[in-house]
């Protein structure tokens, strides 16, 4: 057998093994690392098991190389050092310029002065005196070189301010979601600025060069195994987060992410599908069968018939139900708890047929409080509960449908999107219902609810209509041993 991946061998005896040697600087800079990571496999290892180990370690230490080769170590221990100096001043500037010794001397002219000598006298006197002894005096009578806190102390003496902590990526990051998002984070910027972490560490913006900021696409692409599309995004958070910092001042030169494109070699993406006739018709056969959860049966109908996001049908709560005026509806929108996608995704959602249904016995299981409390926000920061399309995906292979990232829980809002299209309703309707991002400022934010009603019910009896030209006969085809798996299987 030859390499499966890199550092993994299959040795003459049918284990596996993993080999990787640490480069020198890396062994250098990270204390207690040895030569190499080496692992035998016990044996039995099976080769997918053994690929998959191999991965998660390279991926680990790739970044961890790219930590060191980028400086963030050493920048974590100059970032410990100004925090520290910081405190120092903070709490000793009180007592600086208070006299310790008063004596008399005579000026050039020789009247007699009172001559005092400060706590800020001698504390600059002992940090050159402790420097002169270690390192000797330069030809100028200072010493020959001070380490990072003595000379950030000495600066401070002088100055009476205290070092100043450069912007880091978190640091920009808390910085773009407080002054410019308001404190309304969202999975985006989070999952960039973790990504971001993992592969730089927690540098400051000054260190990221364009040739780093290139090898991170390549990592996300690699080692992350991220799609163009999804590529591309993730360098659109970092690069507004490092244009936000630059228009407030925070932070001064060019941005390494500008006109930055995603690798050639990064794999293409898969757009989602609407679901076809035959896709929804088998759905609702699924439901039908006495083990599947009436839950996920109200989910499912919820997401069909209002074309909601996941997230947004998984946050709900009871009191977002409304169920007692002329048009019932669920209130989709942002709180200290949950968050929307954008803040104009905030609507209301007329609730038909079987929406409607399921909402009334959602909220007769929960009368206040999370709707779906396992599938509810996981913080307040962003939708982060990833069980909400587990649940559903799960529904839709027991419903026997082709096992595809272009068909999953999200498929039923292109549903809904691709049949409000053919109703004719107009692009501004369209996106109002489906809580899409307003192109500019003018004109309401949200639909009326009557109307939102009309073009609902317009594109339910559509729903499916779709030209099979746009599935693969995989696709197209429902797999009668799934869905009968499905119907005698375990709870759903």
């Amino acid at each position: 057998m030859g390499v499966m991946v890199k550092h993994l061998k299959q040795l003459k005896d049918g284990r596996w093994q993993y080999r990787r040697v640490w480069p020198a600087e890396v062994r250098d800079a990270v204390e207690g690392l040895t030569d190499e990571v080496k692992r035998k496999f016990p044996e039995g290892t099976t080769k997918t098991a053994a690929i998959r180990w191999a991965l998660d370690q390279d991926q680990k230490a790739d970044a961890l190389i790219a930590k060191v080769r980028s400086g963030a170590a050493d920048v974590e221990r100059e970032e410990q050092t100004i925090e520290t100096v910081a405190r120092w001043h903070n709490q000793s500037r009180d007592d600086w310029d208070k006299p310790v010794v008063s004596s008399w001397s005579e000026d050039d002219y020789g009247q007699p002065i009172e001559v005092e000598t400060t706590n800020r006298d001698i504390e600059r006197d002992r940090i050159l005196e402790e420097a002169l002894k270690r390192e000797g005096a330069a030809p100028d009578g200072y010493p020959k070189s001070l380490t990072l806190e003595e000379g950030l102390k000495l600066t401070t003496l002088k100055t009476n301010e205290p070092p100043s902590v450069r912007m880091t990526i978190n640091r920009a990051f808390d910085f773009y979601v407080e002054r410019h998002l308001g404190n309304r984070d969202d999975k985006a910027t989070e999952t960039a600025r973790q990504q971001a972490l993992d592969h730089f560490g927690d540098i400051p913006l000054d260190r990221i060069t364009r040739a780093m900021a290139s090898d991170w696409t390549h990592y996300l692409a690699k080692s992350r195994g991220h799609c163009a599309s999804t590529i591309k995004k993730r360098i659109g958070s970092l690069k507004a987060v490092i244009n936000f910092a630059k228009d407030q001042g925070r932070y001064t030169g060019d941005n390494p992410l500008s006109r930055l494109q995603p690798p050639k070699h990064a794999k293409t993406s898969q757009d989602r599908l609407p679901f076809h006739t035959t896709h929804l018709e088998a759905i609702r056969k699924q439901l039908e069968g006495p083990r599947v959860h009436e839950e996920t049966k109200d989910l499912v109908w919820l997401l069909q018939f209002t074309g909601c996001r996941p997230s947004e049908i998984g946050g709900l709560k009871a009191e977002d139900i409304n169920l007692t005026d002329n048009i019932p509806y669920i209130y989709v929108r942002w709180t200290p708890d949950k968050r929307t996608k954008t803040i104009q995704s905030k609507r209301r959602v007329p609730l038909l047929g079987p929406a409607l249904e399921a909402a009334r016995r959602a909220k007769l299981r929960h009368s206040s409080g999370w709707l779906f409390p396992t599938l509810a926000p996981k913080t307040g920061k962003a939708n982060d509960n990833p069980r909400m399309s587990a649940r559903i995906n799960k529904a839709i292979r027991a419903a026997g449908i082709h096992k595809t990232t272009r068909l999953v829980a999200y498929s039923f809002r292109h549903t809904m999107a691709e049949a409000l299209d053919r109703t004719g309703v107009g692009q501004v309707v369209r996106d109002r219902v489906l809580g899409k991002q307003k192109l500019d400022r003018y004109g309401a934010n949200e639909l009326p609810l009557a109307d939102a009603k009309a073009a609902l019910e317009a594109a339910i009896s559509l729903l499916g209509h779709v030209d099979a030209v746009e599935y693969t006969r995989e696709e197209l085809t429902i797999s009668v041993e799934a869905s009968a798996v499905g119907a005698r299987g375990g709870p759903q």
